[in-house]
């Protein structure tokens, strides 16, 4: 488990009603499902939320619907809701998410792309001619 979901798991205990059925449900996730559920939270498309985890759409569905199930949601919104009452995603977090998205849209709009290699630190800016 890693340092932040750690913290992540401490903060949400300390927030839990007797019964830590919430506890539980976050433990039953992976770390790619957390990964998704932030995702889930911006303004991405789920083709670009498959983009981010080098991932096809199809598995992004099956994350999707497996979540669904654990966490008893029936929609993206949900999910979202979900995310941020029990901690995985902050409202700081959101909020910089969509900085980031209204950039990008810009970035595009201007005919600029953002290009990601495989690995997460090579991104670079070109301009399309």
């Amino acid at each position: 488990m890693l340092v932040s979901d750690r913290i992540l798991l401490r903060n949400t205990i300390s927030r839990l009603d007797d019964t830590g059925h919430c506890v539980r449900q976050i433990l039953a996730l992976n770390d790619r499902e957390l990964e998704f559920m932030r995702l889930v939270c911006t303004e991405c498309t789920y083709k670009e939320i498959a983009d981010q985890m080098y991932l096809s759409p199809r598995t992004i569905d099956g994350y999707r619907d497996a979540l669904f199930e654990k966490l008893n949601v029936r929609t993206r919104v949900g999910l979202a809701m979900y995310a941020v009452r029990s901690g995985i995603v902050s409202i700081d977090y959101l909020a910089n998410a969509a900085a980031e998205f209204r950039r990008s849209a810009s970035r595009e709009s201007k005919g600029e792309t953002l290009a990601v290699g495989k690995g997460r630190s090579e991104r670079k800016l070109i301009r399309r001619p």
